[in-house]
């Protein structure tokens, strides 16, 4: 489906059909000061939304450091700040968690998982190497 008619359907009467998993972002360009939007998969804990982009997307560039976010949730929106992790370390740590939270992410993304719901390393250094994580806190 197309990012105008998934940005319509999230903010439709029907967003429950696919809001269970994809939300709507919407902030303010670092350099162009322009307002962007866009509906991306996400994962929620607790007050922690997690979100994922290839890096060579340019939209997460913008969470480098902590950056003011709206974000259209189950029909809510809620205002929050996000933050673009993107050092090897910490990625590798937070898309442990975001697979644990995840186990349907970690098919996605062809992540073998043990019993224990640990990542096969080849298959996490693979995702760290090619993507970033996007931790938002939204305020209740």
């Amino acid at each position: 489906m197309s990012n105008w008619f998934m940005s319509w359907l999230l903010r439709s009467p029907f967003h429950g059909l696919i809001s269970g998993s994809i939300l709507l972002i919407t902030y303010i360009g670092r350099r162009s000061g322009k307002q962007y939007s866009a509906p991306l998969n996400y994962v929620r804990e607790g007050n922690k939304l997690w979100v994922t982009s290839v890096r060579t997307r340019i939209w997460w560039r913008n969470f480098r450091g902590e950056w003011p976010i709206r974000v259209l949730l189950q029909g809510k929106e809620i205002a929050g700040r996000g933050e673009a992790i993107t050092q090897q370390d910490a990625l590798n740590d937070a898309f442990h968690d975001f697979f644990r939270l995840s186990p349907s992410s970690a098919r996605y993304f062809k992540v073998k998982m043990d019993d224990d719901g640990i990542p096969d390393q080849g298959d996490l250094e693979r995702i760290v190497a090619e993507r970033v994580l996007v931790k938002i806190k939204i305020q209740n």
